[in-house]
């Protein structure tokens, strides 16, 4: 079975960290955690309502440019890259990529779930790809 599996179906919290509820920060966080072993920075406090989309997109772009982060060429995504995404005309989603092609992301009123990145309705979105140094 793929490591994705027990990540579809948890439930969307804003600013959750856990299989108890998280958003699209903490489903990266608690994958990178348990897969990869890799600790993220949680960003606690930092996700708590849609009108703070803003300081979100701030602090994701933030973090992408500035931290343990080596920016991917589009198409060369593999396996536990961050994909970063526009939303709402900010960059301020993120989603995990679990294969060439499919993601994990948490949106909000939606449970976790995979989803295709490289075309439908998250290809316009997509701003940008990332590897952690640890993964790199």
């Amino acid at each position: 079975m793929h490591w994705s599996a027990s990540y579809i179906g948890l439930p969307f919290l804003p600013g959750g960290r856990t299989r108890e509820g998280l958003d699209c920060w903490g489903i990266c966080s608690l994958v990178y955690a348990e897969v990869a072993g890799v600790p993220l920075d949680p960003l606690n406090g930092l996700y708590v309502t849609a009108e703070e989309r803003e300081d979100i997109a701030r602090l994701v772009d933030g973090q992408c440019a500035h931290g343990p982060w080596v920016k991917v060429e589009p198409g060369d995504e593999r396996e536990l890259d961050i994909l970063l995404f526009r939303c709402f005309g900010l960059q301020s989603h993120v989603g995990v990529v679990v294969e060439n092609g499919l993601m994990l992301h948490a949106t909000s009123g939606k449970d976790s779930s995979i989803e295709r990145y490289a075309d439908g309705r998250w290809l316009p979105r997509l701003m940008s790809a990332w590897r952690h140094k640890e993964l790199a």
